[in-house]
């Protein structure tokens, strides 16, 4: 009998879902904190989607929160609206294929329960109705998972110390996660090291990665070029040039060996022409970082002739000619990095990669600006209005077009764009405090005072 090869991901996650359990037994601790490698960040998502699962062996039941914090009495507000949201989902779906039983929950969010000096207790008070509500026992808990765009970090953490501040349900357990890189809550648990429990991954994720891209058949060259470009990324992260340099040179060999066979392995030449572009950048030598996006812009040219799609070869000319633009700009060569960014923004306008589109245009208009041309800078953006119109709020907000309002403003063409027009949408999207969101778009400390526009 065979013995089955066990997935190092798998392996890894099962780990993870261990070192959770034991901490969520700390029934006086409700707040566990995940504290991850920069490599582990992503094991973190899935480990969040993994908690969802119903053949996990784990009986919690987590709800995802995934929500822009902006301030502390509309995040409470926001999370309870989320809440019901996913229960009236949950109620309204169609459970038939779950292979086990699934009544709905005959249960709503009470928006009474206020506390004049707590805005967080309106939430936490309904976490623990909704634990008692649904009967949970030893094993099982109501996790609150906290995927947080902080916008106001300070405030986020102000917020969590009012949750502290209340009585928590022993099976209510909320969970945040941050990185070694940006500790964000290391001070916060430490002053509330009583109340809150950290995890420490340990996934040892460079040889999970190694493990996995060796996984096939040892004469299948994917399985090969998986594992030189795994071990090229790792070098970059280590800063070690020399063997990057090495694995890098393994990858495209393979890739342009089986060219022929397969046209698509252009995708990764360009791929890894764009890695060790990147990889310059760290090391500050910029004319070799844009002579190596060069290579990936040449590739990305080719593919045209070798797959013969116009849709990929746009895709690809769109993704290269951006990196080779944003090197141009750091050298302040105004006038290549204008035709990169330009065009690159025609490509994604045609793949219908919006959000791109709008970043292409703004990296265009801010090059001509930097090259004293406000006209052209204007012209530029003018049909970016039009391709917001096809994005929600929410969209744009998260996008850079703020930037391309800024640099309307500041381009100050009436003819092109009058500033009644840029106001306009500035309220549509931004809402009565638009002229502070632009002005501060690029600002990680400032705290909108309103939500959205349209929220």
């Amino acid at each position: 009998m065979g013995t089955q090869v066990s997935n190092p991901i798998q392996q890894r996650m099962d780990l993870l879902l261990e070192k959770w359990e034991e901490a969520t037994e700390n029934v006086d601790k409700p707040l566990v904190r995940i504290h991850a490698e920069e490599n582990e960040k992503g094991m973190i998502e899935t480990f969040h989607t993994y908690l969802l699962g119903t053949d996990t062996g784990n009986h919690d039941v987590p709800i995802v929160f995934d929500r822009i914090f902006r301030d502390e009495d509309s995040f409470s507000i926001g999370l309870l609206k989320d809440l019901n949201d996913l229960i009236s989902t949950w109620n309204n779906s169609n459970k038939e294929n779950l292979g086990f039983e699934a009544p709905p929950i005959l249960w709503t969010v009470d928006f009474s329960l206020r506390e004049t000096n707590n805005p967080a207790y309106v939430f936490i008070e309904n976490l623990n109705r909704l634990s008692k509500f649904l009967k949970l026992g030893k094993g099982k808990n109501l996790v609150a998972i906290f995927k947080v765009t902080l916008i106001n970090l300070s405030g986020f953490i102000n917020w969590l110390g009012f949750i502290l501040k209340c009585e928590i349900d022993p099976f209510v357990k909320l969970l945040i996660d941050d990185t070694e890189e940006e500790p964000l809550f290391e001070a916060f648990c430490q002053k509330h090291s009583s109340q809150t429990i950290t995890i420490f991954p340990e996934l040892d994720m460079d040889n999970a990665m190694q493990q996995l891209a060796s996984m096939g058949k040892p004469d299948d060259p994917a399985v090969n070029y998986r594992k030189s470009f795994v071990k090229l990324m790792q070098a970059i992260s280590k800063r070690n040039e020399i063997e990057a340099i090495k694995n890098a040179n393994e990858c495209l060999d393979i890739a342009i060996e089986n060219l022929e066979k397969n046209p698509y392995w252009i995708g990764q030449v360009i791929a890894v022409y764009s890695a060790l572009a990147n990889d310059q950048i760290g090391y500050k030598n910029f004319q070799k970082a844009i002579a190596y996006a060069s290579e990936a812009v040449e590739a990305a040219h080719a593919s045209g002739d070798l797959i013969g799609d116009e849709y990929i070869e746009k895709k690809f000319l769109g993704q290269s000619l951006m990196l080779r633009g944003a090197l141009f700009t750091t050298q302040k060569i105004w006038d290549k990095a204008i035709d990169d960014f330009a065009k690159s923004a025609n490509y994604y306008n045609y793949t219908q990669d919006h959000i791109l589109s709008i970043e292409a245009n703004r990296m265009t208009a801010y090059c001509y600006l930097k090259n004293g041309d406000r006209s052209s800078a204007c012209r530029q953006l003018a049909p970016t209005l039009a391709i917001a119109k096809h994005l929600s709020a929410e969209t744009i907000q998260a996008s850079t077009f703020a930037g391309v309002l800024e640099i309307l403003l500041d381009s100050n063409d009436q003819k092109c764009v009058s500033d009644h027009e840029v106001e306009e949408i500035g309220l549509l999207y931004f809402g009565k405090n638009w002229m502070k969101e632009i002005r501060n778009w690029k600002n990680t400390e400032y705290a909108p005072e309103t939500e959205a526009a349209l929220t």
